[in-house]
């Protein structure tokens, strides 16, 4: 049996990918990535029925953090990402709000970094950088869940030509950090279908570049 259960919520109208993620045994839980739509998002936790303890982001585009604020004040918790995330936070040019209606800045609580341990409940969650899509992006890899933001997507990367991107730099991320991890394990991107670290060695093309 599972020490986790998950949901992924689609929010907004670009269907960003939101993740809840419950420790089964503690009810404790975290948000990942939350969007937009923030009622839809604590409707979602009452139902699973956990507390959440912590907002972990992997990176500062508009539509993975415009409900952080929100949902920072109903539940009372802190937003962590990557240090050099922080001004992507901080700046609606470079988190790409500004091009919407609403300009979103704020500042994140803490850092999160490479090879750190953060305790979810008995869930221990692995930080493992993947900068190119942003200057600081990072996945969550927990038991085998990989919340991957938008370093990854089934069969494509993230875009690369936005502030802080770089394709070189994207593309060794994976090769390090997603392709040398098991076959088995699954992934949860920023937009689309989940996958798995197998299917997009065999069919992800930039995954075999």
């Amino acid at each position: 049996m599972s020490r986790y259960s998950y949901k992924i919520i689609h929010c907004g109208t670009i269907y960003e990918n939101c993740v809840v993620l419950m420790c089964n045994e503690t009810k404790k839980g975290a948000i990942f990535d939350p969007g937009f739509d923030h009622q839809k998002i604590i409707n979602e936790i009452e139902s699973m029925g956990f507390t959440p303890v912590e907002i972990l982001n992997t990176h500062g585009h508009y539509d993975h953090i415009g409900a952080v604020e929100e949902l920072r004040k109903h539940f009372g918790i802190k937003i962590r990402a990557h240090k050099k995330e922080a001004e992507y936070f901080e700046d609606p040019n470079k988190n790409l709000s500004c091009y919407g209606g609403n300009k979103i800045s704020f500042k994140i609580d803490g850092f999160v970094r490479e090879g750190e341990d953060i305790k979810i409940g008995n869930l221990t969650l692995k930080v493992l950088e993947t900068p190119g899509h942003t200057k600081g992006g990072v996945c969550y890899l927990v038991d085998d869940l990989l919340i991957a933001g938008d370093t990854i997507f089934a069969g494509s990367i993230g875009r690369c030509d936005l502030y802080g991107g770089n394709q070189d730099t994207l593309l060794n991320s994976i090769a390090e950090k997603i392709a040398t991890l098991p076959d088995n394990i699954k992934i949860i991107s920023g937009h689309g279908r989940e996958t798995t670290v197998g299917d997009e060695k065999r069919f992800n093309p930039f995954m075999r570049m």
